[in-house]
């Protein structure tokens, strides 16, 4: 299930998995507003690392990423954009 909500001059994306293993939850493509990512139960990849996804866009690190039960992989642009959850941290700005 996903949902998008208006937040003032940007949107926020909120991705939740589902229960099991989801391979990715990708939240990457949305760039420049704050994207929430939610891992479900079982094993996830939670991908919200959308830094320069067009190679001209500005650092943002407004995002959040939440794993669930089981090991969740997190790719963020920053450490600052965990919430929590993850069982492996991935920091890789700049690339998408």
């Amino acid at each position: 299930m996903a949902t998008t909500r208006s937040l003032r001059a940007y949107r926020r994306h909120t991705i939740y998995g589902r229960a099991g293993r989801d391979v990715v939850v990708r939240a990457n493509a949305y760039t420049q507003d704050p994207d929430i990512l939610h891992g479900g139960g079982g094993n996830d990849g939670l991908d919200a690392n959308d830094n320069g996804a067009s190679g001209t866009t500005p650092e943002d690190t407004l995002d959040a990423v939440y794993g669930g039960k089981g090991f969740d992989i997190c790719i963020v642009d920053a450490r600052s954009e965990v919430g929590g959850g993850c069982e492996e941290v991935r920091v890789d700005p700049g690339e998408a």
